[in-house]
């Protein structure tokens, strides 16, 4: 479940499946969770229709990543089975995305930097993330995991609200826990790495957002941020991803017309690096921020878009056959690109 501005529940990310399914405001997480429209949605996944899904655009659907329904274990293969929708108390993984505080101001995200730090909408923020910190003993006492994930709408570090969470969570005592923290990496400092040190041994991925492979594009597609900064962070990444052996590292690509001739180099820069599991590539989601003409021209998976036959050609390159990376919702562009070659060599 998918916590969001103003407090609204999905079940998934609003891009892939925009279906609102409570107000955690209104109604607790436990009530929202089996809710009626939340066993709609499982229905729909249970008969196979994904019926409320947007199939272009969830990265798993057009990934070819669904899970085989005749491979299915333990309590999913009885889910399955016994169709059922309503499930356990609580989620068993939460993403919190209800604050936009951020360091930077990508253009494809925000037109300004966004940094909420007092008034009345940072004060309900507060009291909702104490109601957290509070449901996660709660999930623990009953002895349920979680996968908790902060954040999918800014940044942990960056957001007062998100690092006063991740402080404040006593992992030592929440064995059952593990987080996903989804960063830009500007502020995952050794200094800050210190500060949540009781949650050193919960962290289950560190994800990072860089959507460039040099420092001309980064500084455009990810304004306010520091190359030089980021490189040196990656280093240190890498090395605690090591030491305490954290299962997953992954870098994250928005595709875009300002960055997609990047997309070869930014899988060797990942292969540089050291201990990357995971290369994510996804395309540009419309956020609002640019007006519909602006964000058609950067929509280069487009088939009317004008460099559409420059980024088919990249994504000929064998360099995304590597385990590591993972094409999602580019997937069926790949396809298409392969069936050119195969019809060359014809």
């Amino acid at each position: 479940m998918e916590v969001h501005k103003g407090f609204y529940g999905y079940p998934c990310c609003p891009s892939w499946l925009p279906v609102v399914v409570g107000n955690c405001k209104e109604k607790s997480i436990s009530e929202i969770w089996n809710s009626k429209k939340y066993q709609k949605i499982r229905e729909s996944i249970l008969d196979g229709s994904f019926r409320f899904c947007d199939q272009k655009a969830c990265p798993k659907i057009q990934g070819y990543q669904l899970e085989d329904v005749k491979k299915l274990k333990g309590r999913w293969k009885e889910i399955y089975e016994n169709k059922k929708t309503i499930l356990g108390e609580f989620p068993e993984e939460i993403a919190l995305c209800y604050d936009d505080s951020c360091n930077l101001s990508c253009p494809s995200c925000r037109s300004e930097k966004i940094l909420d730090i007092r008034g009345k909408t940072y004060e309900e923020k507060d009291k909702f993330t104490n109601q957290i910190i509070e449901l996660i003993n709660t999930i623990q006492n009953k002895n349920q995991n979680l996968l908790l994930r902060v954040t999918g709408s800014g940044d942990p570090f960056a957001s007062p609200l998100y690092f006063k969470l991740l402080k404040e969570i006593d992992g030592t005592k929440l064995p059952n826990l593990q987080i996903i923290l989804q960063t830009n990496g500007l502020l995952l400092t050794p200094n800050n790495w210190e500060k949540i040190l009781r949650i050193h041994n919960n962290i289950y991925t560190i994800s990072i957002s860089i959507d460039a492979a040099t420092e001309s594009t980064y500084s455009q597609v990810r304004r306010l941020g520091s190359w030089s900064k980021l490189q040196n962070n990656l280093k240190f990444i890498s090395s605690i991803v090591e030491k305490y052996q954290i299962p997953y590292f992954s870098l994250n690509f928005v595709v875009q017309k300002n960055n997609y001739f990047e997309m070869i180099d930014f899988v060797k820069m990942a292969e540089k690096i050291g201990n990357v599991t995971d290369v994510f590539f996804s395309f540009l989601n419309n956020w609002k921020t640019w007006p519909d003409e602006i964000y058609d021209k950067q929509c280069v998976w487009k088939r009317n878009h004008k460099e559409f036959i420059q980024f088919i050609e990249i994504l000929k390159d064998p360099i995304f056959d590597n385990s590591i990376v993972h094409l999602g919702n580019l997937s069926e562009y790949r396809k298409s690109a392969l069936n050119e070659v195969q019809k060359k060599n014809w």
